[in-house]
């Protein structure tokens, strides 16, 4: 038993990989920090690790609570162009979309 049809379905399959795709930009930071913090925490630089370490959680924090202001106010901009234009009532039954 399906609640929409496919074409819906690989449609949201289509932007979660979207979604993905910029997830993976982050990588490569988190791979040159791990190396970087390795590297001093073996030569014995306990306290640059830790400053490093707070201004990276600090920076993420801040980050974090900017973009989550910006998606609730643009939320309904943001989930239009995320499911498109073709999404109404009677595609997504249970959300408020519908114009």
């Amino acid at each position: 038993m399906h609640f929409v049809p496919i074409t819906v379905v690989s449609s949201a399959a289509d932007r979660h990989s979207h979604v993905a795709a910029l997830s993976v930009s982050t990588e490569p930071l988190g791979l040159v920090f791990l190396s970087k913090i390795s590297m001093m925490l073996a030569s014995g630089r306990k306290e640059d690790v830790r400053m490093y370490a707070t201004v990276l959680a600090q920076a993420a924090i801040d980050i974090s609570v900017f973009l989550s202001i910006q998606v609730l106010v643009f939320a309904d901009i943001l989930v239009r162009v995320w499911i498109g234009t073709s999404a109404n009532q009677t595609t997504w039954p249970s959300s408020g979309l519908s114009s």
